[in-house]
């Protein structure tokens, strides 16, 4: 062979060599080597997604519960434990989005067994189709390796197991242990030492049930509201070893325990309509610090058990009195056309509101009022004046005087008010509600003048 040719014969030889070698390197892919998205699903078509871990870790559960919004649940190999929690929808979302856009670069294929500390994590469509992916435990170089449905290995840069383990899940749920609560909510229960209060929502009414039969304040039913909404977890006890038992967080002797109800209308699939009633509950147990300013907790029957910064409840109004509307009639005052008024030791007297003013009633007819000026007074007493105590069981030393009666302008009975004054001298009014057995009672430190006439002459 001539020098030339063995020249030319040499390079060949180590152009294919080279060629061989970049082929050898280079990674495996079904698409010729070409990076892409990695995964096909579709982000909105996902109902669920758990996440399973190495050495029979216990694992989670995402999935929507019948609001529609994503929560998460325990996972094992037996199934799925303690109560489901609501997550802040943004982190799934993110989490699905990250997945849905993954990218990544083929490699040679291999098996789960090869890959250390693997993370499973399967998503489940609506139609039941699943997608699995088992990322590598360990970053090496910034790079982990991923197994998609158990057959295709990849290269991705994404650090898919920290988002999945620090913390993971458990850093995407709510920090309210009692989410939603709104002015959707149908009724609710209050546990406390002070007794039981029960209280339902009538359209834009609040009723008591619970001690007694009532007119319920809003005001404070919003401050109630209101602190229970500024309830925050500060920590979970994910493992009920890490924290301690029910008895010693006071849990089965709670100091205060809570139970909410919605109505929510459901829609089925023949088109008719159905209410489910969604409930959700927490009890709260003794102080986790020694400030008092956190508390042991837990929700909708647990685990896990929570600790919750509870100063909200130190504030929170929990005396079943609070919570009777102040206020002796909950009607307008537009609303009221005749006001009887029947006092002991004295026949009864009736006033019929008119175009001009006040008019007494009589035998002979109406008397026109030439001065209606304490009937105007009684009427926005009634409607406009707060008591200046509420009680659920009648005062000490309360003698009955009387009774009023209101009705409308069609002579139908809106509401009728026992009075009488308490060994004080105070005037109380009682209220029945329809439908109801136990009177509230407002106590008044001053009395419209149609009413206190028997009070100065008991004084004598």
């Amino acid at each position: 062979m001539s020098r030339p040719a063995l020249v030319i014969s040499v390079l060949v030889a180590s152009g294919l060599t080279l060629v061989l070698v970049a082929l050898l390197l280079q990674p495996e892919s079904p698409t010729s080597g070409s990076a892409g998205r990695l995964l096909q699903f579709e982000p909105g078509a996902v109902a669920e997604i758990t996440i399973e871990y190495a050495e029979d870790a216990p694992g989670w559960k995402i999935d929507r519960g019948d609001d529609g919004g994503w929560r998460l649940s325990r996972h094992t190999g037996s199934g799925d434990a303690g109560q489901p929690w609501a997550l802040i929808p943004t982190r799934v979302r993110g989490l699905l989005s990250v997945l849905g856009s993954l990218e990544g670069s083929w490699t040679k294929r291999m098996e789960v067994d090869n890959l250390r500390s693997p993370i499973t994590l399967t998503l489940h469509d609506q139609s039941g189709e699943r997608t699995v992916l088992t990322i590598e435990g360990v970053t090496i170089g910034g790079s982990q390796l991923v197994l998609i449905n158990g057959e295709r290995a990849a290269i991705i840069e994404d650090d898919l197991a920290g988002a999945l383990t620090k913390p993971g899940p458990a850093g995407w749920r709510s920090s309210s242990p009692l989410p939603g609560i709104g002015p959707e909510i149908a009724r609710f229960s209050l546990q406390t030492s002070h007794g039981s209060l029960q209280l339902r929502r009538l359209g834009r009414t609040w009723l008591m049930s619970q001690p007694i039969d009532a007119r319920a304040d809003t005001e404070t039913i919003g401050d109630l509201l209101s602190a229970l909404s500024d309830l925050t977890v500060q920590r979970f006890f994910d493992n009920a070893s890490e924290g301690p038992t029910i008895d010693e967080a006071g849990l089965n002797a709670p100091f205060v325990a809570i139970e909410i109800e919605n109505d929510v209308r459901v829609i089925e699939a023949t088109g008719d309509t159905s209410t489910r009633v969604e409930t959700r509950n927490l009890i709260v147990g003794i102080p986790a610090d020694v400030s008092g300013a956190t508390r042991y907790a837990m929700a909708n029957n647990g685990p896990p058990m929570l600790v919750i910064d509870a100063k909200a409840l130190a504030e929170a109004p929990v005396l079943p009195q609070d919570f009777i509307s102040p206020l002796a009639t909950g009607l307008p005052a537009s609303e009221i056309g005749m006001v009887v008024l029947q006092s002991s030791g004295a026949s009864e007297r009736g006033f019929r509101r008119t175009v001009d003013g006040w008019a007494l009633q009589a035998a002979s007819g109406d008397e026109p009022l030439v001065d209606w000026s304490e009937v105007e007074e009684l009427v926005a007493f009634l409607t406009e004046a707060r008591a200046a105590d509420r009680l659920v069981s009648a005062p000490e030393g309360l003698v009955l005087q009387g009774e009023l009666t209101l009705l409308n302008f069609a002579g139908e009975e809106l509401v009728s008010l026992p009075y009488g004054f308490d060994e004080l001298g105070d005037l109380v009014i009682s209220e029945t509600i329809p439908g109801g057995r136990r009177p509230a009672y407002r106590i008044y430190k001053a009395a419209p003048g149609l009413l206190a006439a028997p009070a100065r002459s008991r004084g004598g």
